[in-house]
């Protein structure tokens, strides 16, 4: 066998074995993070991860940090809320200053974006799945 087909047979499975581990520790690490951002958004989740990242010395700090910690996360929670009635606005606009430029195939695919949003990776490639139960969708 030439030696440039035996070192190709031997690079190629390592080469492989990496691609494999990449992508395996990729939708683990992208699990993890969707799973601390899934926690963060239910309602509470702030303040609690809030709280065991300072880790108030006693309850007596606790109470103190916790109304600070509540309000700073309804103000979050306004915000995001804000910005997707925003973001839902522009769409709107969006589709209207399209229509005149569009076929109808094209805006029944716009249509249907608008709705639904953006396609998402599966789970464990990158997407976020679906919200645990009793959450109400992002959108």
């Amino acid at each position: 066998m030439r030696k440039d087909l035996k070192a190709w047979l031997a690079i190629f499975p390592t080469f492989a074995l990496g691609i494999v581990v990449g992508l395996l520790l990729n939708g683990t690490m992208n699990q993890r993070r969707q799973g601390e951002m899934q926690r963060m958004r239910r309602p509470g989740g702030f303040v609690a991860e809030m709280e065991q990242l300072i880790r108030p010395r006693d309850s007596a700090q606790r109470e103190q940090i916790r109304p600070l910690l509540i309000a700073a996360d309804n103000r979050n929670r306004a915000i995001v809320d804000g910005a997707r009635g925003s973001m839902r606005s522009a769409m709107d606009s969006l589709i209207v200053n399209l229509a005149p430029v569009l076929d109808n195939e094209q805006e029944e695919r716009l249509m249907d974006f608008a709705h639904r949003g953006p396609r998402r990776p599966p789970p464990g490639l990158g997407g976020e799945g679906p919200p645990p139960p009793g959450m109400p969708p992002l959108r």
